[in-house]
């Protein structure tokens, strides 16, 4: 059993397609919307996450094209109470064998660097595609992908 937390309405028993994560950081391009300055570190991280993975293993599947869910209850209403005020928490079944991956997302939310983001985002995503499970500390998430 997994746990997704989210703001839109879904009904028992809908499927949450993946994805959703991916099209809204997708709609910032050139010649369309640019993000706010509210979003735009958020963009940062996705980009060099993408990055990151790429290089690290391509074969490994984007998190823009996954459900992120989390392992416990308590972890998603951490994430919730962090980043998602009044949003939703939905239990959630795999619908199928596709594959996972855990990654530590404290690396992303819990540090709280001085430097310019230029100097540690890279090593940070690095980091998040190369600490094995076992290794991630409680405060992680499980990426289901289609």
């Amino acid at each position: 059993m997994y746990y997704h937390v989210n703001y839109a309405d879904f009904a028992i028993g809908e499927i949450i397609q993946p994805g959703g994560w991916g099209r809204q950081i997708r709609q910032f391009r050139p010649g369309g919307p640019m993000p706010t300055p509210e979003t735009l570190a958020v963009l940062l991280w996705e980009v060099a996450m993408e990055s990151a993975r790429v290089i690290v293993d391509p074969k490994l599947c984007s998190r823009l094209h996954c459900t992120f869910v989390w392992e416990t209850i308590e972890l998603a209403v951490s994430f919730r109470n962090q980043t998602r005020p009044n949003a939703h928490i939905f239990e959630l079944e795999a619908t199928s064998d596709n594959p996972t991956y855990r990654g530590d997302f404290s690396l992303i939310t819990h540090n709280n660097p001085t430097q310019a983001y230029a100097d540690y985002m890279s090593e940070t995503c690095k980091k998040y595609w190369t600490t094995p499970a076992s290794e991630a500390p409680g405060y992680c998430m499980a990426a289901v992908y289609v």
